[in-house]
């Protein structure tokens, strides 16, 4: 799958045929509710490739890419990240990297409108956040230095009509807000 916006492009890795499933937990009717897609090597190892959440309705929750720590040999979220609504349309889409959230996140409306962007470093918010009405107008926009508030947060009324701005200093609110 090719998920196209603004930027960046999000790839999700393809099925391979000469990967398996792993059904890991079901619905009480019998349906899949988690199921984790295998890579064989050489050695009969397996490490797992992609994980799978789904609705009762069958519909796909959520699909992550994997790839397996070196360290602790687990499962990591390693690549792209889409969650779904119960109807198909994407709700979010995010990177990780080693199991660790990373670079733009992305969520949207039912309708498939913008609801929010944020940026993320080693699992953390970092960089700009703005939060957008389901129309398209821009209310709330702040800033995040590893996961703490920093500088000016604005929310805005209709129009980008300033509502309040609050001022952080290491996640806590600093000086007068308006």
């Amino acid at each position: 799958h090719s998920l196209s916006y603004s930027s960046p492009t999000y790839t999700l890795k393809d099925k391979s045929p000469h990967w398996f499933l792993e059904v890991k937990k079901t619905f009480s009717d019998g349906k899949p509710q988690y199921v984790i897609y295998y890579e064989l090597t050489k050695s009969d190892s397996k490490i797992p490739t992609k994980e799978l959440y789904y609705y009762p309705s069958g519909a796909i929750q959520k699909e992550t890419d994997l790839c397996l720590s070196t360290d602790s040999l687990e499962s990591l979220p390693h690549g792209v990240t889409v969650h779904y609504y119960s109807t198909g349309e994407i709700k979010s889409v995010s990177t990780f990297e080693n199991g660790l959230q990373s670079q733009e996140m992305k969520s949207f409306y039912p309708d498939g409108s913008l609801k929010e962007t944020v940026f993320f470093e080693d699992g953390k918010k970092h960089g700009l956040l703005k939060t957008f009405s389901q129309d398209g107008h821009l209310i709330k926009e702040g800033h995040y230095l590893y996961g703490n508030k920093v500088g000016e947060h604005t929310s805005y009324w209709e129009k980008n009509v300033r509502k309040s701005l609050v001022i952080y200093e290491n996640n806590l609110p600093h000086g007068r807000s308006l």
